[in-house]
Formats: structure tokens, sequence, C-alpha cells
């Protein structure tokens, strides 16, 4: 879906990515690799290939765009190494001509060298570019157009007979683009955004948009 974000023509996709065609970057966030390792250490059942999905994903959206920039919005990886970080540096590998950047979040725990070598930067949060603010968990004071993640946003559609159904979603507030979580194991809040927020609620591979 094509719409203008702070007077810039961006794609978002249903993969949960925003396309910004002049700088050729490509936003994400909230991927939380190595989730699925960590709850099974835990002694919670969860499938293996979860993790490899969400690189494949990344990798088929890096194929696409042919981006010069990937731009983590934060909580790239869920929490302590395990096995799944070593995936993702071989997915790193393959995409050497791309600039791989992390904005730090509040899962991005691992010692600085285990980004150094994956040939990942990374910035503290609120970096401004072209009026854009990069963040992952959005602050009240934003010093422009602010991205951010960190809440996983969702929002509840009703049917005429009172079905209902909870989407993840893009949420776009007056000062302020938030976006859906990548991961798949992440979950979504339902979330409620001030007069004149615009949704943009993700059904299977469809955008759709919503202004309550």
């Amino acid at each position: 879906m094509q719409i203008q974000l702070g007077g810039e023509n961006v794609e978002l996709s249903a993969e949960r990515t925003l396309w910004w065609p002049r700088k050729k970057s490509l936003f994400l966030s909230d991927v939380h690799l190595g989730k699925a390792t960590h709850f099974r250490k835990a002694g919670m059942y969860i499938s293996g290939k979860t993790g490899q999905k969400d690189l494949d994903r990344i990798a088929f959206q890096i194929r696409h765009h042919q981006p010069e920039r990937l731009i983590f919005l934060g909580d790239l990886f869920h929490s302590e190494y395990n096995l799944e970080w070593e995936a993702f540096c071989d997915l790193r590998t393959y995409f050497k001509e791309v600039d791989f950047i992390l904005v730090e979040g509040n899962h991005d725990i691992m010692d600085r060298a285990f980004y150094d070598r994956a040939g990942v930067r990374v910035l503290e949060e609120g970096y401004v570019e072209d009026g854009w603010e990069w963040r992952h968990h959005p602050s009240d004071e934003p010093k422009g157009l602010q991205l951010c993640g960190h809440l996983h946003p969702g929002v509840r559609l009703k049917g005429k007979a009172r079905q209902s159904i909870s989407l993840p979603c893009f949420v776009h507030e007056p000062n302020r683009f938030i976006f859906p979580a990548f991961g798949r194991l992440t979950g979504k809040r339902t979330y409620i955004g001030p007069e004149g927020t615009t949704y943009y609620p993700i059904a299977g591979t469809e955008i759709l948009e919503l202004q309550p």
C-alpha cells in the first residue's frame, strides 16, 4: 500500500515493513529472533522453524526492494545469545552490500561485540534524519515524525453480527508512526491512538485503512 508519510511517498507491506524509496531504506521492528529457542530452554515447546521463517521473510523483502539500508527499530534479538543468532549472521553474510542498522531496544541485551561481528551498526534511540526520528520506544517529546515500535499494536474490527477479529496494524498518529511487530511469535495488543489517528490493519496479504 502506498501512503504519504511526513511528505514522503512510502510503501507499507503486509509483511510488516515500510519501504522509503527516496532513501532506499527498508524499516521493520520487533523481530525478536531467538525467542523460540529462549522459550524452549525454559521448557516450553515452540517450533524451531519460526525464527528461520522470519529470516526468510526478511530475505524476501531485501530481494524485492533491493535496499541500501535495512533498519531495525529495536528488539532484533529477544534475549541472550543462542544459535538463532548464527542463522542471522548467515543472512547478513549473504547481503553484504546492505547496511544493517539497529536502533537499540530493551531486548537488545547482547554484548556489542556480537553486533560488530555480524556487521550491524547500532544506534541509540533518537537519531534524526530528514525530520524523521528513529526510536524503539515511543516518546512524548518527538523531534519530528517519530518512527517507533515496541507496542506491538493491533486493532479490533467488528462485524454486523457481533463477530470481531483482532489484527496487527501500523498506526499513524499526527506526529508518530508505530510499526507492528515483525516477528510471528510476538503477538499484538489493542492500541487506541489520539484523535486523528489512522490505522492500517494487516489482513493476510492485504492492508486495510481505518479512520475511526
